[in-house]
C-alpha cells in the first residue's frame, strides 16, 4: 500500500467530517414512539415487575432502554397504594 493511498483516504475522511452540507444532530438518537407505550403496558399488565424486569423483557424484544428510562415512564403506573401491614 502506497503512502499516497493512505493520505487520499485520510483527506476523504476529513472532507466528509467537516462537510457542512449535511445537517447532523447531536446526542443520542431518539427511541421509537411505541417504546413508552410498550413500557406502560408492561407495567400495567405486570404490577409485580420492577424496572429491571421491564427493561430485561424489552431486551428480549431487541429494544434497548435503560432502567432509569423505564422508571421515568412507569412512575404514574407504579405508584399504587400498598395494603396496610398487619
Amino acid at each position: 500500500m502506497r503512502p499516497a493511498t493512505i493520505l487520499a483516504w485520510f483527506r476523504q475522511l476529513a472532507a466528509q467530517k467537516y462537510d457542512g452540507s449535511k445537517v447532523r444532530k447531536t446526542g443520542r438518537p431518539r427511541k421509537p414512539a411505541e417504546v413508552p407505550a410498550l413500557v406502560l403496558d408492561l407495567a400495567r399488565d405486570n404490577p409485580g415487575w420492577g424496572y429491571t424486569k421491564i427493561r430485561d423483557a424489552l431486551r428480549g424484544l431487541k429494544i434497548e432502554i435503560g432502567e432509569s428510562r423505564a422508571s421515568k415512564r412507569c412512575m404514574p403506573v407504579k405508584r399504587r397504594k400498598r395494603p396496610p401491614r398487619v
